[in-house]
């Protein structure tokens, strides 16, 4: 399924159909944190965990968990390798020799692997306060757009909903698999090379028409949620460009009305998050990142939450 969020603060938009994996237009209900100190840290302990599950496998590797823990930077003390080692050995509570999701947070959360012998503590949680602004200033938005923390290249950009929508009618217009093939979405290393028209820039985006304020002004920005159909190509035959191009204009020019309330249309341009051509992937045959695209991929993970959360 491919499920839509519009960032900002409106509220429900549309739903194009109810039935098992249709692509529908995500409610803020649905998108809004959940409240209190409980919720706070659990939701911080699964965006940690991204930070360390960089290939998003749903576990931790030992390398990967070391690599994280001995490198200096905002978000954790830098330890020693034989500290990392050590730590990793008191989460992989089975031996399996990888640490899934349970297991980081339950390690966590109990503080037991977190003493002065077993090397780096946990940070100071940001205040409910702070959580708050975090989700709901459009700041947060802008900073994921941009060259921050001594990067060389943006974590995310941001595509151009008309250029996806044009990209999408070619494909529907191809007369075969081999057609369809070449014209699904190319990854962010491509785009880059080939359709740099594809893209907003910040400035861009920080331009776009705002909604009403009676929808809470939601910025024109608009999160894809969807399944990966294989590991080489999330859609490798434009399906699912498909479907949320045919959503996005139902939503741009169709209002929906629920009993007395009548939401506001999407806007007829949006930018649009869409972690293929958002982030800067593996290519298809596996090859990897370059340092500056890793630094950058590593770091859009580290916030991830704020794409689907965002009021």
């Amino acid at each position: 399924g491919v499920s839509l969020a519009w960032q900002g603060g409106s509220p429900p938009l549309a739903t194009s159909c109810t039935c098992r994996g249709a692509l529908v237009v995500r409610t803020r209900e649905r998108n809004r944190p959940a409240s209190g100190p409980m919720a706070s840290d659990a939701a911080q302990l699964r965006a940690a965990f991204t930070k360390f599950d960089t290939n998003l496998s749903g576990a931790i590797s030992l390398e990967d968990f070391v690599d994280v823990m001995t490198r200096t930077g905002r978000d954790c003390r830098p330890t020693s390798r034989e500290q990392a080692v050590a730590l990793f050995q008191r989460f992989d509570t089975n031996g399996s020799g990888v640490v899934n999701l349970h297991q980081f947070v339950r390690a966590w959360s109990s503080r037991s692997c977190c003493s002065p012998s077993a090397g780096p503590r946990v940070s100071r949680s940001p205040s409910l306060g702070e959580l708050e602004n975090m989700y709901k200033a459009p700041e947060t938005i802008w900073e994921e757009l941009d060259v921050r923390d001594g990067l060389v290249l943006p974590p995310v950009r941001l595509l151009k909903s008309s250029w996806l929508i044009a990209r999408a009618e070619k494909v529907k217009a191809a007369s075969s698999v081999a057609e369809r093939r070449a014209l699904a979405l190319p990854r962010r290393q491509e785009l880059e090379a080939r359709h740099p028209e594809a893209f907003y820039t910040c400035e861009e985006v920080k331009a776009l028409k705002r909604g009403s304020d009676l929808a809470g002004k939601p910025l024109s920005v608009l999160s894809v949620s969807h399944c990966w159909e294989s590991a080489e190509h999330p859609d490798p035959q434009g399906t699912t460009l498909v479907k949320l191009c045919d959503a996005m204009r139902h939503a741009m020019t169709t209002a929906v009305t629920n009993g007395d309330y009548t939401w506001e249309k999407l806007p007829g341009e949006l930018a649009v998050f869409f972690d293929y051509g958002s982030l800067y992937q593996k290519s298809p045959s596996g090859e990897p990142r370059t340092a500056d695209e890793h630094a950058a991929f590593k770091a859009a993970l580290a916030r991830m939450q704020v794409w689907y959360a965002h009021q």
